[in-house]
């Protein structure tokens, strides 16, 4: 998703205005916020999934090792 949103950022933030007019500058200009804006978020996004992913990941591990404890102790 990262790779995706990298690559993709330069072409959602490089709009070419329709005409040489002061109005399809203006709306070209726009539109390249709008994309650089559109790129920030699926960043942070990207970033979102990544903390989502690293807690899940240990709540795995601390739900192994509170189960392995809990083994132990019914042997004793």
């Amino acid at each position: 998703m990262g790779g995706a949103t990298a690559g993709a950022a330069p072409l959602m933030a490089m709009v070419l205005p329709p005409g040489s007019d002061a109005a399809s500058v203006a709306l070209a200009a726009a539109a390249s916020a709008r994309g650089a804006a559109g790129a920030g978020i699926l960043g942070e996004l990207t970033a979102t999934r990544g903390l989502y992913g690293a807690a899940i990941a240990a709540n795995g591990v601390a739900y192994t090792a509170t189960d392995a404890i809990s083994q132990a102790a019914l042997v004793i």
